[in-house]
């Protein structure tokens, strides 16, 4: 038991299987308390000991395969993210009546540092070259830039948030 509250403190992802020839409550109320995965009273078969091996092996499969889809949802958000803040940031400047919990809600899981009811200023940017010629990548590209541009004039002074609104300008 003690040997199992040490390994956790340096490996997590291990699971304890514990074989023993106590049978008292106590010893197997300690082992839940370290989150054994499982308790084995002896005497006990080579195949029982193979089951529990194998239902361990597939906990440690299962919890590797939800780590590997939060990792890739959290991938994906990160790469979305700049798309949902600036469709916030529309339906917002649209009027979109969003009520002020879920409008907060949405506001912290976009990592956006605003609270409702903040006061904050709007700049809205036309670019007036003609841009007819720029594929849609690079216009996205200019976008990006006029973006990072704002944020290194005015980062210092402003939490900024960008995106673009309907009529295509750079808000």
């Amino acid at each position: 038991l003690e040997f199992i509250r040490r390994a956790r403190q340096n490996w997590k992802n291990i699971k304890y299987i514990l074989l023993t020839g106590f049978a008292e409550f106590d010893y197997a109320r300690q082992a839940i308390r370290v989150n054994a995965f499982d308790y084995i009273l002896k005497p006990v078969s080579d195949e029982k000991i193979a089951e529990k091996i194998r239902n361990a092996v597939a906990a440690l499969q299962e919890e590797h395969n939800l780590d590997k889809a939060l990792r890739r949802a959290l991938r994906t958000l990160r790469e979305h993210l700049p798309k949902l803040r600036e469709e916030l940031l529309l339906d917002v400047l649209l009027g979109k009546h969003i009520p002020s919990d879920r409008l907060q809600e949405r506001l912290e899981s976009l990592d956006l540092p605003v609270r409702v009811g903040d006061l904050f200023a709007i700049m809205l940017v036309r670019l007036e070259t003609d841009l007819t010629d720029y594929n849609v990548s690079g216009l996205q590209l200019i976008e990006f830039a006029a973006g990072n541009i704002a944020e290194d004039v005015f980062g210092d002074m402003f939490e900024l948030w960008h995106g673009k609104d309907s009529h295509d300008f750079l808000v």
